[in-house]
């Protein structure tokens, strides 16, 4: 599928607005640092297990799943992954099956892509779902949900403001013999769960197919300051 050949350009929207706390309201504390948590979830096919904020060795040492067809090739996902875990500003959640070191599925957070305007901007505070694949093979058994509700449940996400681009281009239609606008819902309910909700923006790549979604987690303790540089964000203009 082609992708966009935008550089610059947008139209007008009318543009959902994030609603700023006084500042007598701001959080008084920062939420605990980033701790690895795990959950074990029995499948027919093995115990998987599920480990968020998973270090960056654990990251390098399993071998992909034949069934995930992001990576051009296996050693190409383990450098992606590995250097997001080893950024600070960065989280991997990785399964895997219970004394194997095959990675089947993973979900990876971290600083926007400096190529478009919201990492451009250097906000502190806002990340980007930037990743999360499931293995064809595994599919159909709750793992995605386990993943996105690990990575998220999390208190290291409470002050941050967590962006997710979807874009058709990416989708893995053929494996799941949905159209778009199916996948669409699919990918909007799943997210939802974790607390994201869509938003309209200018931005020309969401812009370029209307199935596309842009989607926002703000996190209940989000500063004020990074909410309104956010806000300021979403609508550009020409």
């Amino acid at each position: 599928m082609r992708r966009p050949p935008f550089l610059a350009g947008a139209v007008h929207l009318v543009l959902a607005s994030i609603p700023v706390p006084p500042a007598d309201q701001q959080p008084s504390s920062a939420p605990p640092f980033a701790e690895p948590r795990t959950i074990v979830v029995p499948t027919p096919a093995a115990e998987v297990v599920i480990y968020a904020h998973a270090p960056p060795g654990l990251v390098a040492e399993l071998e992909a799943d034949p069934g995930l067809l992001a990576f051009s090739h296996p050693d190409v996902a383990r450098s992606y992954l590995s250097r997001i875990a080893a950024n600070p500003q960065g989280t991997v959640t990785a399964a895997y099956p219970r004394g194997r070191r095959l990675l089947l599925g993973y979900v990876g957070v971290l600083t926007p892509d400096p190529e478009l305007r919201w990492g451009m901007a250097k906000v502190p505070g806002l990340l980007e779902l930037a990743s999360i694949e499931l293995s064809r093979s595994w599919r159909g058994l709750g793992l995605s949900n386990h993943l996105l509700e690990l990575t998220f449940n999390d208190p290291w996400f409470e002050d941050k403001v967590v962006i997710s681009n979807k874009f058709v281009w990416h989708w893995d239609l053929e494996a799941t013999n949905l159209s778009k606008w199916k996948y669409r819902v699919v990918l909007r309910r799943l997210l939802h769960r974790v607390g994201f909700k869509e938003m309209l923006t200018d931005e020309p790549n969401i812009r370029w197919d209307p199935a596309n979604i842009f989607m926002v987690r703000v996190g209940p303790r989000a500063p004020g300051t990074l909410l309104r540089r956010f806000d300021e964000l979403l609508y550009l203009g020409p």
